[in-house]
């Protein structure tokens, strides 16, 4: 958790347009689901850390950026519902 630390005062220091923290925090978004949650929750959160590298993408015109966090987005999201599913069989 130090490391955030690390990289939201590195941020205040970088940061010049509110567009400039999406990678920030799409990045302890990922971290924290990573480390604190698991399951269907934890991959929700990493799906909001996704969408904030997808809109950071297209700001910067990463194309190739774009397309790969869209495509971890759809498997992403196809885990989840196949947890989903998965989860009243285990109840």
């Amino acid at each position: 958790m130090a490391r955030h630390g690390t990289d939201i005062t590195l941020g205040l220091a970088l940061a010049k347009a509110p567009a400039d923290w999406l990678p920030l925090a799409a990045s302890c978004l990922g971290t924290l689901a990573l480390f604190l949650l698991q399951g269907i929750a934890m991959r929700l959160v990493m799906l909001c850390g996704t969408c904030l590298w997808i809109a950071n993408n297209l700001i910067a015109g990463s194309i190739g950026g774009t397309a790969l966090e869209l495509v971890v987005a759809v498997v992403n999201l196809s885990t989840v519902w196949r947890l989903y599913r998965r989860a009243p069989q285990a109840a």
